[in-house]
This record gives structure tokens, C-alpha cells and sequence, in this order.
């Protein structure tokens, strides 16, 4: 009997400490997606300051319209960069709830384990929760249509014939992708808080 508690005890022991590396990985992965949105914020401000430098250089409207150009492209690659923690946040969620959990309920002989991960499964079905997370997210999408429109507003219309069918459809291709990882990383949240 002392043994099979030992057995019991130990198993807990390796449950609980894979708990604690998978939770860590979770907080590394959301510092690092959070970490994202600063690059984001610095980019646009270096950004900003390098164009005011320029003008003696390079004639202003063109300055603009290269900077323009630059952004759809760096907010796509911080947005995959966004996505890519996300999901595996998502993921490590889902191996808690679906894979770890039960199994320490099992060891365990005891529902109530691991309260705070069902909290936050109940919890994140809110649409508070829903809301704060589409917001988050705008900061990666809302840069890229503004930019098109912008730059759309800036050609002269020589330029603008001859560029804007190319350009609308990089930038509704790069809007459209970031949207659909959103979805995906959604519907794996979803399947997490099963």
C-alpha cells in the first residue's frame, strides 16, 4: 500500500512539475507576443523620425510614399511573429485542459485540480474577454488599410493607375492572411476551452 502511494505521489509530482514548465513557457511566449506590439510602436516612431530627417534628401511626398509602402509589410511579418506566440499559448492551453488536467484528476482521485486553468476556461468565453482580444489584435491589422488608403490619397493619378490595382491586392492579401490566422488561433482557443 505505501508503495502504490509512493507511485501515486511521485506521479502527481512529474504532472504538477510539467504544469509549471508548461505555465512558465506560456508566460515566456506571452512576454514575447506582448513584446511585439513595442516593436510595433518603436518601428512607427523610428519610422516617423527617419522621414523627418530625410526631406533635404529625398522630396518629402516620395519620403511618404516609401514609408507607406514599408509599413503593410512590417506590421505583416510583427503580425505572424504575433500569431505564431499566440498559437502556441493556445496549444499549451489545450494540452493543460484537454491532456494534463484529466490526468491529474485521475492521479489525483479529485476534481477541483489545477483551479485556475478552468477559471480561465470559463472565463475566457466572456465577451469582455472577446472584445479585449479583438483590441489587441487591431493594432496588428488596422495599420496595413490605412497605410493603402493613404498611400492611394498621395499618388499622382500617373502613378496611381498604374500602381493601385498591385498594391490593393498585396495589401488586402496581407490584411486577409493576418485575419485568417486570427481565425485559426481563435478557433484553437475555442477547442482549448473545451
Amino acid at each position: 500500500m505505501n508503495t502504490q502511494q509512493n507511485l501515486r505521489n511521485a506521479s502527481i509530482d512529474v504532472h504538477l512539475e510539467e504544469y509549471k514548465a508548461l505555465r512558465e513557457e506560456m508566460l515566456l511566449r506571452m512576454k514575447e507576443r506582448n513584446a511585439v506590439v513595442n516593436y510595433i510602436l518603436l518601428l512607427i516612431s523610428a519610422l516617423i523620425v527617419a522621414i523627418w530627417q530625410i526631406p533635404g534628401r529625398i522630396e518629402p511626398e516620395r519620403t511618404f510614399i516609401i514609408f507607406l509602402l514599408i509599413i503593410p509589410v512590417i506590421f505583416f511579418f510583427l503580425a505572424i511573429i504575433y500569431c505564431w506566440h499566440d498559437l502556441m499559448i493556445a496549444s499549451l492551453g489545450d494540452y493543460i485542459n484537454q491532456i494534463l488536467r484529466p490526468k491529474l484528476i485521475e492521479v489525483c482521485q479529485h476534481e477541483d485540480i489545477l483551479g485556475w486553468e478552468k477559471y480561465l476556461q470559463k472565463h475566457s468565453k466572456s465577451p469582455s474577454w472577446k472584445i479585449m482580444s479583438i483590441l489587441n489584435r487591431l493594432i496588428l491589422v488596422v495599420p496595413i488599410p490605412i497605410s493603402t488608403i493613404s498611400l492611394f490619397a498621395l499618388m499622382k493619378p500617373q502613378i496611381f493607375e498604374t500602381v493601385e490595382i498591385t498594391l490593393a491586392i498585396f495589401d488586402l492579401l496581407l490584411f486577409l492572411s493576418i485575419l485568417i490566422l486570427f481565425l485559426l488561433i481563435d478557433s484553437i482557443y475555442a477547442k482549448a476551452r473545451q
